[in-house]
């Protein structure tokens, strides 16, 4: 019994062949540890090499920004290992970019912000903050590597902002990483420092001078005692010439039923002929729609004046003696058939479906106000 228990250990035993493939094993995982590690260490050396470069750039420019090349983009913004956040603005020369004008100072006060809140350093908590420029008309070929066709852009970028070279080599910025700019008015520092904070997740707060500050202070008193001064004398003025009450009253329904045809008409623009050009009556939509909404709004406020005047005349003396109010009221009642005209003419014009009942037809959209155009009410 005892030898059949030898004899069985002795066969579990590993023969030598099997020990030499079990140390080569070890051996070669020992190796790919090493190698691991030495690539790790090293990657994490180049991106500590890469952040050093770009804080000393930084520190060393003006306005804290780094102003990248096609070459520097390629190394700092799209090449791993990028141990830090780089925030880019994709930008065009003001003399053929306004809007890259006036977003210029936003950006240059937002990254002072962060640079003076000390972000650009590495922190256990939180990745460092850098922010870079990149110039259309010296970087071409960094635009036609995102297809951007369009200044200015701005992009919170970390090491997974960029996808994969899509169709035509283009790479596409990550989905809610880019900062949105309304080509026609776009917001101010304190929403794009928000925006970078909620990507960065900091709390920087933004950074004023003290002159910026005692400036804001003293324009926000001026404009209180301007406001104070205005009412105090229109108060005068009131308790002095009571007629400027109903000229006021028509003046705050001049500029407020503006808004309701604004809504009424939005996407639709008057406009006349001149040959084969069409021709706008003002310089671009928003003027438009603004020239369009005073111009109806004013049609009927003359509209409702001289249907009251018809109304208020035979209380002229001066009239009743010369046999002139008929004829009066009969003209004030003219214009204001031919203002109502107007008035009805080009709503119906501008919506199609206009009938005189003013109801919209059953499967027009209903809702609130933003949903169905004002025609609810």
């Amino acid at each position: 019994m005892a030898s059949e228990v030898r004899q069985r250990t002795a066969a579990l035993r590993p023969t030598a062949a099997a020990k030499s493939v079990l140390k080569m094993t070890a051996a070669a995982l020992v190796c790919c540890l090493g190698c691991l590690s030495t690539i790790a260490v090293a990657q994490n050396s180049a991106g500590a090499q890469k952040l050093l470069t770009l804080a000393q750039v930084a520190r060393e420019s003006p306005d804290y920004i780094v102003h990248l090349n096609n070459t520097g983009y390629k190394e700092f913004a799209i090449r791993a290992p990028r141990p830090y956040y780089l925030v880019i603005l994709y930008t065009a020369d003001p003399q053929y970019c306004e809007i890259c004008g006036k977003m210029a100072p936003f950006y240059q006060q937002v990254a002072l912000s962060y640079h003076l809140a000390g972000a650009h350093r590495h922190t256990d908590q939180h990745l460092p903050v850098l922010f870079a420029t990149v110039e259309a008309s010296r970087n071409d070929k960094v635009f036609q590597l995102h297809g951007l066709k369009t200044a200015p852009h701005v992009l919170v970028t970390d090491s997974r902002s960029f996808k994969k070279a899509g169709k035509g080599g283009v790479v596409a910025f990550k989905k809610g990483d880019q900062y949105k700019i309304d080509q026609s008015s776009f917001a101010d520092a304190s929403s794009l420092l928000t925006f970078v904070n909620q990507k960065t997740g900091r709390a920087i707060e933004m950074h004023y001078s003290f002159q910026e500050r005692m400036t804001r202070i003293v324009t926000l008193l001026f404009v209180l005692a301007c406001g104070l001064g205005f009412l105090c004398a229109a108060w005068w003025a009131v308790l002095r010439f009571p007629i400027l009450i109903p000229i006021g009253a028509m003046l705050v329904q001049y500029v407020s039923t503006s808004g309701i045809f604004y809504n009424i008409h939005h996407g639709m623009q008057l406009f006349g002929y001149d040959g084969k050009k069409v021709v706008h009556i003002a310089r671009n939509t928003r003027m438009q729609y603004l020239g369009e909404g005073l111009m109806m709004s004013g049609c009927i406020v003359a509209a409702a004046l001289a249907l009251y005047m018809s109304a208020y005349l035979p209380k002229f003396d001066t009239l009743r003696k010369k046999n002139l109010t008929n004829a009066m009221a009969i003209f004030f009642f003219c214009v204001f058939v031919g203002f109502t005209y107007i008035v009805l003419n080009v709503y119906e014009m501008k919506t199609g479906w206009y009938h005189p009942t003013f109801f919209p037809p059953q499967d027009y959209m209903r809702g609130p106000l933003r949903a169905d155009q004002g025609n609810a009410f």
